[in-house]
């Protein structure tokens, strides 16, 4: 296992762009699991897990380590991280391929939102009655300005403990959120 790996190659960086999976790979770099005790650890389904795991092995970011076979004839997979600590190159974005890759994951992903809302949005007009939770929509545009940037990264942090509360991957709601610069200071840079 190496001490660190540094993430230069963009399937890599879109596999990690699961909660999921960042905690999968946190997990493996301590000690070897399978993707059984690895969803007991975090309460997930076993199926979702093993998944997760699959898409972590085929880009290379764990591996193998070993089988066993228990008294039952099942075969149990230990898989490991291959390294205890990872980051991300920071000139990923820049170089063309990897930026185009991001760029259209990105646009993709807002195009996805974008039809999602508009999709809960009609819904919601087309309701007759206003009682009905199993169709409920919240929506609405919501500019929260913070003073700085130990205030935004405060935010972050409590959203993102608040969103992995109650992320699943199947579900009857999404939520989408984005943040960025206010204008003012996005044109002063």
């Amino acid at each position: 296992m190496l001490e660190q790996y540094t993430i230069s190659d963009i399937k890599q960086l879109k596999a990690l762009s699961h909660a999921s999976r960042v905690k999968i790979l946190s997990s493996l770099a301590e000690k070897p699991m399978t993707a059984k005790q690895l969803a007991d650890q975090f309460g997930e389904e076993p199926a979702k897990t093993s998944y997760h795991v699959k898409q972590l092995l085929k880009v290379g970011l764990v591996e193998l380590k070993f089988t066993r076979e228990t008294q039952n004839g099942i075969i149990e997979k230990y898989y490991q991280a291959i390294a205890k600590e990872f980051q991300t190159d920071p000139y990923l974005a820049r170089q063309p391929e990897g930026r185009n890759h991001l760029e259209t994951g990105f646009l993709r992903e807002l195009n996805r939102t974008q039809s999602d809302f508009l999709r809960a949005y009609r819904s919601d007009l087309e309701r007759t009655t206003g009682d009905e939770v199993d169709g409920m929509t919240a929506h609405g545009f919501y500019r929260v300005k913070l003073g700085n940037a130990a205030a935004f990264s405060k935010f972050l942090g409590e959203l993102q403990q608040l969103i992995e509360k109650y992320e699943a991957d199947e579900g009857d709601f999404v939520f989408h959120y984005l943040a960025f610069p206010a204008e003012e200071k996005a044109k002063a840079q």
